[in-house]
């Protein structure tokens, strides 16, 4: 685990308290905001929070009288993990309303997928910084599959008010689209 080497494995439990404690009021304030939550330019807070921790963790090794930072650190990146991890929640079931447990568990799968490329990564390169770059990329591309489909959600309500809002006017689509082309009939007429 990132910082035992340095700081001994007496540290580990603080570092799942602190990572837990992080995650968790990133989940609760997540929770708060969920109306917003899945918007694309709301999602760039969970990637930016995330590229913030792998950099982080890319730049500062802890010595052994850091530990009081390794456990910020670790709290950060709770922090960050458990707002990745509830907007991606949010897009994902509004996304797919009718199978959200199909549709949370095929994501699930893909972050392990994912997770595993970066272990073995590290493993078979030996090389901490090889697997952040994997890492990196991996996340990149998962933040642009999110915003594509973040932005498909935004799109399908936004269709979905349209219609509510035609349907309320008391004018059906075939009604207004009688109505539409009426009047291009007549503009064309005369």
């Amino acid at each position: 685990i990132y910082g035992t080497d340095t700081v001994g494995c007496f540290i580990v439990g603080y570092m799942m308290v602190s990572f837990g404690t992080g995650n968790l009021i990133a989940i609760l304030a997540m929770d708060k905001l969920k109306p917003c939550s899945a918007h694309p330019v709301f999602l760039s807070l969970g990637f930016i929070l995330n590229a913030t921790v792998l950099v982080l963790t890319s730049l500062w090794k802890p010595d052994s009288s850091q530990s009081s930072e390794l456990l910020l650190y670790t709290a950060f990146w709770g922090l960050a993990d458990g707002t990745l991890q509830a907007q991606s929640q949010a897009v994902v079931t509004r996304y797919a309303r009718e199978e959200k447990d199909t549709a949370m568990t095929i994501f699930r799968i893909c972050q392990g997928v994912g997770l595993i490329a970066s272990f073995l990564t590290s493993i078979f390169s030996h090389k901490l910084m090889t697997s952040l770059y994997t890492a990196m990329v991996l996340h990149v591309i998962g933040f642009v599959g999110l915003v594509l489909v973040a932005t498909e959600v935004a799109k399908r309500e936004k269709n979905a008010r349209n219609e509510l809002i035609s349907g309320a006017n008391g004018n059906s689509e075939a009604e207004q689209s009688a109505v539409s082309h009426g009047v291009e009939s007549e503009a064309e007429m005369t």
